[in-house]
């Protein structure tokens, strides 16, 4: 089975807590979706001010929106030739700080 999985490039994306992904994992769908993926990690101050965080690295929260073109190269991302779908713009922000993952 081929996967679709890929990563978006441009020189304008900063090289940390920002990657752009064309996969159906975080936006928990069905069909291939190109993702904004913001994320947070765990750092020393982290883990002195939250006992639950346990390493440097760990996620503390990360925002995932669906995206049709990049936002720091202007780029389109998806094939017109797919499926589009009729809520395509989806989001969900995921706190990792407590016990619990919490979706908000």
């Amino acid at each position: 089975m081929e996967t679709k999985y890929k990563y978006h490039t441009c020189s304008n994306l900063p090289k940390e807590g920002v990657r752009i992904v064309y996969d159906n994992h975080y936006a928990e769908r069905e069909e291939y979706v190109w993702c904004l993926i913001i994320q947070r990690n765990a750092t020393e101050d982290h883990l002195n001010e939250n006992h639950y965080l346990e390493e440097v690295g760990e996620t503390v929260w990360y925002t995932q929106l669906e995206i049709t073109h990049c936002p720091y190269c202007g780029e389109k991302l998806f094939d017109p030739s797919e499926h589009y779908l009729e809520d395509y713009g989806q989001f969900m922000h995921i706190d990792a700080t407590g016990w619990h993952r919490r979706r908000m």
